[in-house]
């Protein structure tokens, strides 16, 4: 067994086994996935509890948290796509704005920017909120978090350990906690194997590709590889929704363009200061 897996993570593995129904890989075939195709497995994770994000109770926040996970999925496509040779601005953005989409901005704002206490501070509020909306806008951000993580150079998989069940598990706790009848309950409860299966058949496809094209951590991974999310159709109890069509390419420039308009207000802010205490310190000094 590789090293880096303890006997916890492999009970755990084992646990999601039996829950979702489902024939995953051992972890010991996860760890041999690069970190790239790693990166384009979360975000199918992601892409398939999407719809969850659209809650009937709240248009106005669904919509801006289905944008913003939009934009970190796409970002994170894009890094796998390029093997971490896209801009890291859209990154950036796409981390930032889906952080905050999960808390309604408290994450960004509490943690000073650092991604470590921007991840405890949403798992925080998700914990809290027992909505699967939340949840599922959290799904997008960790997607991101995981790219962040790749793009550093880092290894992803212990990661992936713990975003497989934030995807499919959680969501549909969150969703059982809306006092279902026994009838939809049991009708919820058959969404986990469809879930396990896809994720699995990901999985397995991820690692047969690895093997067969010699692919490594510098490889790209072009998630349109695969095949369809849900290929025995979606699960009814997953809801229909419109992906909104993100400009990456326009957020980008508008990103670049914000980070251009800071700096020149930082400096400008320091030059006047400095104006300000040069007269001081001449006087001080004669």
């Amino acid at each position: 067994m590789n090293p880096a897996i303890t006997q916890d993570m492999k009970r755990t593995w084992d646990t999601f086994n039996v829950f979702l129904d489902s024939s995953l890989p051992s972890l010991d075939e996860l760890y041999s996935l690069p970190r790239w195709a790693c990166v384009a497995a979360a975000t199918r994770c992601a892409r398939r509890v999407q719809p969850f994000i659209v809650s009937p109770h709240n248009s106005i926040i669904s919509e801006a948290r289905l944008n913003n996970s939009e934009l970190a999925i796409l970002a994170s496509e894009k890094m796998a796509r390029t093997a971490g040779r896209s801009d890291r601005d859209l990154l950036r953005l796409a981390v930032n704005l889906s952080f905050a989409a999960v808390t309604g901005g408290d994450s960004i704002h509490k943690s000073g920017g650092r991604l470590h206490q921007m991840i405890e501070l949403a798992r925080a509020f998700q914990s809290n909120q027992e909505d699967a909306a939340v949840t599922a806008t959290l799904a997008a951000a960790e997607c991101a978090w995981l790219t962040c993580i790749a793009e550093s150079g880092k290894q992803v998989h212990p990661f992936l350990v713990s975003f497989i069940p934030l995807c499919s598990t959680e969501i549909c706790t969150a969703e059982l906690s809306r006092g279902l009848s026994k009838l939809d309950q049991i009708d919820l409860l058959m969404l986990q194997a469809p879930i396990g299966r896809a994720i699995g058949d990901d999985l397995d496809f991820l690692i047969q590709m690895t093997k067969r094209c010699s692919w490594n951590d510098n490889s790209p991974v072009d998630v349109g590889l695969f095949p369809d999310l849900w290929p025995k159709g979606i699960p009814s109890r997953v809801p229909h929704i419109q992906i909104p069509s993100i400009d990456t390419e326009l957020e980008q420039r508008r990103f670049s363009e914000l980070s251009k308009s800071s700096t020149g207000c930082s400096l400008l802010f320091i030059v006047l200061l400095a104006l300000l205490v040069f007269p001081f310190a001449v006087l001080c000094m004669t």
